[in-house]
């Protein structure tokens, strides 16, 4: 089914009639969750032909014309709910700018997204950044999950834009996440080869797709330190990107992260967690490593990140735990 133009003030194509009005934005719009789109809808700021309509699952007939506003929201706020005014940079030149992102800091805005992402806050730190293809997108070339902590490289000229979009579609770039996950696997490492596509009864969710549909997705995944038989650290080294990737293929293994409300099965105790890992307000994910080759010098460069806060004190209370 062809996705419409939804955009404020046009019409919703007949082949959407029966869709579920919540469930058409968050096709639509990925980046803003369900949950925040029914709160949109019940305070008034969806309308289809010029009325409010306050029902979330209110059902699309095709024809209408569709509008919204997005109201204001504070400037961004991270995991543990401090305001991110500046970013932490891990490297600078004159091509490319490597950052450690926050957990909770959104890697670009999009139209249903008023607060503060990587490129404006980066933006008043270096100065302008290429818009490319995408103006709301100035110097993205890759992203990470909202929740997730980690490296991000920012192009600074087109050319290292264009440069450095090639190398990740042609897979050039390696990465290392760091994961706290609950269980533990009978392996030291596993290679999950396993195609993802969107779950159509949950459209913000990701699943494993049957064979010879879905997008082909594949992930390295390396135990690095066990804890009994209720959690380990493992190192996900991800060959494509496609969106919660490593959330999905981890949960497919029965190793839901911590802190992933998302993706975490219903069975899954935490009763024999840490307190400290139970406090986790987002998935226990941060990409720990990065590298590829300079846009400009033609030289192979690496980054590293340390655990931000919250990992390392789930990470010390288990090794405490299970002493």
């Amino acid at each position: 089914m062809a996705r419409p133009p939804f955009q404020p003030g046009l019409t919703i194509s007949s082949d959407w009639a029966g869709r579920r009005l919540d469930l058409a934005l968050v096709d639509f719009e990925p980046g803003l969750s369900r949950s925040r789109w029914q709160a949109l809808i019940r305070a008034g700021h969806v309308t289809l032909q010029g009325e409010p309509v306050l029902r979330p699952g209110h059902l699309l007939e095709g024809g209408e014309i569709l509008s919204w506003e997005i109201p204001e929201v504070p400037p961004t706020q991270d995991s543990q709910g401090q305001v991110v005014r500046d970013l932490p940079i891990v490297h600078l030149d004159d091509a490319i700018c490597v950052i450690n992102k926050p957990a909770g800091l959104l890697s670009h805005r999009n139209h249903a997204a008023q607060a503060l992402a990587v490129p404006e806050l980066l933006a008043r730190a270096i100065g302008h950044l290429p818009e490319g293809a995408e103006p709301m997108r100035p110097g993205i070339v890759h992203r990470l999950d909202r929740g997730t902590s980690g490296l991000m490289v920012l192009a600074r000229t087109p050319e290292a834009m264009e440069f450095l979009l090639a190398a990740f579609a042609e897979r050039q770039v390696q990465k290392t996440y760091a994961a706290l996950v609950m269980g533990t696997p009978r392996f030291d490492s596993e290679y999950i080869d396993a195609p993802i596509e969107r779950d159509p009864r949950k459209p913000e969710r990701r699943r494993i797709a049957r064979p010879g549909e879905g997008k082909p997705a594949s992930t390295l995944i390396e135990v690095v330190e066990r804890f009994g038989d209720v959690a380990c650290l493992c190192h996900a080294h991800p060959k494509t990107g496609r969106t919660h990737q490593l959330r999905v293929h981890l949960a497919s293994r029965d190793l839901p992260i911590m802190g992933d409300s998302l993706y975490r099965p219903r069975h899954v105790r935490e009763d024999a967690l840490p307190d400290a890992c139970r406090r986790l307000a987002r998935p226990a994910l941060h990409a720990a490593s990065l590298s590829f080759t300079h846009p400009t010098t033609g030289e192979p460069v690496a980054f590293h990140a340390e655990l931000p806060e919250d990992m390392r004190l789930a990470l010390e209370a288990l090794r405490n735990a299970f002493a």
